[in-house]
C-alpha cells in the first residue's frame, strides 16, 4: 500500500448505489485503523494492546506489516490459535471477559448485524456486518447463524452463539486462502 492511500481511497469510484452492494476493500479498513489512531492519539499497536491484548491476556503476537511510511498504521497480525479463539470467545460473552466489560455490548450485536450482501463468490457469497462475514449453516433442519474474521493464508475464526461455540482453523494457503466451499 503505497504511502497516498487515502488519496488513493478517494480516488475509488462509486460503481452501484450506496448500500446496495459490497465487495471487500483493504482500504477501508486502513481508513478505519487511521480513525482509531486519530481518535486515540495512540499508535495502533499500542492502542489494541492496552485496550484488548493486555485485557485478555494475549501476549504472544507480533505484528507483521505496516503502512509505508506509517510505522502507527500496523495492518497484519499474527496470533497463535488459543488466542484469536480469545476473541471469538470475547464476541460470544457479549464484550465481556472475565467479568470485565472490554467491548460494549451494543457493538457486539452491531458489529455482528448483517449490514450487506457481498459479491464474493469464492467467499459463497456472504452477508457482512462490520469486519464480521457471516455465514449460515444448516445441520438437518436446524439453522446456525454464525460470524467469522478471515484472515491471510486461511486463518478462520467462526462465532456460533447457538450453540456457545468459537473454533479457530489455520492454515498456510496463501494461493486461495479466502475460499470458502461448503458442499450440499
Amino acid at each position: 500500500m503505497s504511502l497516498n492511500w487515502h488519496y488513493q481511497l478517494f480516488l475509488l469510484k462509486l460503481i452501484n448505489e450506496s448500500g446496495q452492494q459490497f465487495s471487500y476493500s483493504s482500504i477501508g479498513e486502513i481508513a478505519l485503523r487511521q480513525a482509531i489512531i486519530n481518535a486515540s492519539g495512540m499508535p495502533l499497536d499500542q492502542f489494541a494492546k492496552v485496550y484488548l491484548f493486555e485485557l485478555l491476556g494475549i501476549k504472544n503476537y507480533k505484528w507483521t506489516h505496516c503502512l509505508e511510511g506509517r510505522p502507527d498504521v500496523p495492518y497484519r497480525i499474527k496470533l497463535t490459535s488459543r488466542d484469536l479463539a480469545k476473541l471469538g470467545q470475547l464476541y460470544l460473552n457479549m464484550g465481556s471477559w472475565e467479568g470485565r466489560q472490554i467491548v460494549w455490548p451494543d457493538c457486539v450485536v452491531r458489529s455482528t448485524d448483517v449490514h450487506t450482501k457481498t459479491i464474493e463468490k469464492r467467499l459463497g457469497f456472504p452477508n457482512y456486518g462490520y469486519l464480521w462475514w457471516k455465514h449460515n449453516f444448516k445441520v438437518g433442519e436446524v439453522l446456525f447463524e454464525s460470524f467469522q474474521a478471515q484472515g491471510s493464508g486461511g486463518r478462520f475464526l467462526f462465532v456460533i452463539p447457538k450453540i456457545n461455540t468459537n473454533a479457530v482453523f489455520t492454515s498456510r494457503n496463501f494461493d486461495h486462502s479466502r475460499k470458502f466451499t461448503h458442499s450440499r
